[in-house]
């Protein structure tokens, strides 16, 4: 499973195991360090994001989204 840090929107992602497409996220944890265990990670949920207010927390998920696709 391959773990991407994104300090701009705080999290870490990493892509659905059972179907390696579906984008899941977690906060970094205090010490700065990733939760490794896939029950702390829920999947992000694109339409919740308000395009006018969000749009820089959208566009660097997405782009998150993108880079992990591509190192499948």
């Amino acid at each position: 499973m391959v773990f991407m840090y994104s300090m701009k929107n705080g999290c870490t992602y990493t892509l659905d195991p059972e179907n390696g497409e579906d984008l899941m996220y977690a906060p970094i944890l205090s010490d700065g360090s990733a939760q490794s265990a896939l029950v702390a990670y829920d999947f992000v949920e694109w339409e919740s994001f308000d395009v006018f207010n969000d749009r820089e927390t959208l566009e660097e998920a997405a782009r998150c989204h993108r880079l992990l696709l591509t190192d499948r």
